[in-house]
């Protein structure tokens, strides 16, 4: 399926905000991952210190999902512009 066929059918996102918690990342894409629908997406905004950032990155990487798209921001973002 090409990217626009898949946003085209989209019905809901699931936004994940993380910040220097890689490993409750892990766990939150499984959970996402392990779903019985397939038309949805999940946004990571990682909001992480560099070294927390690269292991964030690690694990969307492993996790190796279409679905998954990773959005780290240019600068450190308050929780809320997040």
């Amino acid at each position: 399926m090409s990217k626009y066929s898949m946003l085209a059918t989209l019905r809901f996102s699931i936004v994940v905000l993380t910040r220097n918690c890689p490993e409750t990342l892990r766990h939150s894409l499984a959970t996402c991952l392990d779903q019985d629908f397939d038309d949805y997406e999940i946004l990571v905004c990682d909001n992480s210190d560099p070294a927390a950032a690269a292991q964030v990155a690690e694990i969307v990487a492993v996790a190796a999902s279409s679905r998954i798209r990773y959005l780290p921001p240019e600068r450190p973002l308050a929780m809320s512009a997040n």
